[in-house]
């Protein structure tokens, strides 16, 4: 597949630019997470193996994410530099804890008994930070 190239006098100068960096707002983050969350329903709607359908969405939203957001990470009141791979497991982690809520039937049981553990430990959390 050719590259995709720019019409017009200066598109040259257009294609070697560098893409501006600016970091994913709280309301785009959401909404690439919600978007690969629909991705795995739907695929596993129409027949697609967990495995392929999670990979492919997941892998989708990493790349958005770190196009736009490098190593810096914003996740809950942090804001801290991240290894690729961890970016990943929290990306995964929050469409699959997503994917639970919308369509746990079309999600594996060892997903829905993870999103349920860490939605405990999420309650737990909140209950200890009030007292």
């Amino acid at each position: 597949m050719a590259p995709l190239t720019l019409i017009g006098s200066n598109a040259e100068a257009q294609n070697s630019a560098a893409i501006k960096q600016t970091p994913l707002t709280k309301d785009e983050y959401r909404r690439e997470i919600v978007k690969s969350t629909m991705f795995i329903c739907l695929a596993r709607e129409n027949g697609v193996e967990f495995d392929k359908a999670s990979k492919a969405s997941i892998t989708a939203s990493v790349y958005t994410i770190q196009l736009f957001n490098g190593s810096q990470f914003a996740f809950g009141n942090t804001k801290d530099k991240l290894k690729p791979e961890r970016i990943a497991k929290i990306v995964q982690t929050d469409i699959f804890l997503r994917a639970h809520a919308l369509c746990p039937k079309m999600l594996p049981d060892d997903i829905n008994k993870q999103a349920v553990t860490i939605k405990e430990k999420i309650k737990e959390k909140i209950k200890s930070q009030k007292k």
